[in-house]
């Protein structure tokens, strides 16, 4: 009886699916025709943008600036939508001028200099990607490109591109196995920044007048040892996997979240913003978990971190409330 119900099951399973015949046509919805009208509305004004914001090289019609004010990021941070616009079934324009706009911008990073930053005093890109900076921007700067992955996934040499920027944070010097980390908040192609940064690795060069465009960043010095922030790398690992199957890159994310997850049980279910490049908890700031820069004493208007902050953003407390109140379970990383 068994054997008879197995075999059932079997026939099931290889039995042709069935088939579902539309033969009557039908006028589209009104949803579907305003949704395709919304789709060229924003095809048209793309086009009218790049226009006149972008030469015939494919370069972004600005000066060219680093760091956390208006750096490279800022110029595909502007286009970062269109690869998403494309996939969501708008023009074959849409993504031809995304390409040239992501290879003109490469060319001309690359070209670009700030020489009183060390990141960027030979290029501020190098390999294609930023040369040293943090993931807040290097992520904007980064959106439009892990979308082209919906609309070109076979792309061989965008591939290629997934798979050296996942490659960067695989190993020395970005990442440390043994301790498994990000080594600084200030990373990239050229490996991280360890020692203090200045206020021109972030800001890039003064500019006559407004000397706030870096004095904001004194106190944002020690940059050394991992940071939440830093688990956006991920992404690079995540996607090179799924564009390609290879094994190595999500076992590598696989480690690295799980270590900061076994990091946030470890500290009770709060969520640490320093861990020292011995990879201890505090690590590079005294032994306090919540301290470092972006860390949850720090201030993002003034740029200055100092004791445990109390009224300035009510959102922190409520994440550190919702970490330490969640039930903790098994790593689901292992």
């Amino acid at each position: 009886m068994v054997r008879f119900l197995l075999l059932l099951a079997g026939a099931a399973l290889c039995a042709a699916p069935p088939v579902i015949r539309v033969d009557k046509p039908m006028p589209p919805p009104d949803w579907a025709l305003a949704e395709r009208a919304l789709l060229k509305a924003y095809a048209e004004a793309a086009g009218e943008f790049a226009a006149k914001y972008v030469d015939d090289r494919g370069y972004f019609r600005a000066l060219e600036r680093w760091g956390g004010n208006d750096g490279p990021d800022d110029v595909m941070e502007t286009f970062n939508s269109w690869t998403l616009l494309h996939s969501l079934g708008a023009s074959d324009t849409v993504l031809e001028m995304y390409r040239r706009i992501w290879e003109g911008h490469i060319r001309q990073y690359t070209a670009a200099k700030a020489p009183s930053a060390r990141a960027a005093k030979d290029g501020m890109f190098y390999k294609e990607f930023v040369t040293s900076f943090d993931w807040e921007h290097t992520g904007e700067g980064l959106a439009a490109f892990h979308f082209y992955a919906m609309s070109a996934p076979r792309d061989a040499e965008y591939v290629q591109r997934v798979k050296r920027f996942a490659g960067f944070y695989m190993g020395m010097p970005n990442y440390d196995p043994k301790h498994k980390i990000v080594r600084s908040i200030l990373h990239g192609s050229r490996g991280p920044i360890i020692d203090e940064a200045t206020v021109n690795d972030w800001g890039g060069e003064p500019i006559p007048g407004e000397p706030e465009r870096l004095e904001r960043y004194k106190a944002a010095g020690n940059v050394r040892g991992d940071h939440p922030l830093n688990l956006g790398t991920c992404t690079l690992g995540f996607n090179a996997f799924a564009l390609t199957g290879e094994k190595q890159y999500r076992d590598w994310v696989l480690e690295y979240a799980g270590a900061w997850r076994d990091r946030i049980i470890a500290n009770g279910g709060n969520i640490p913003t320093n861990i020292g490049l011995d990879g201890k908890t505090g690590g590079e700031w005294g032994g306090k978990w919540w301290g470092g820069t972006f860390g949850w004493n720090f201030d993002p208007r003034l740029r200055r971190a100092d004791g445990p902050r109390r009224g300035v953003s009510l959102d922190r407390r409520r994440v550190l409330r919702g970490a330490a109140a969640a039930p903790v379970g098994q790593s689901v990383c292992r």
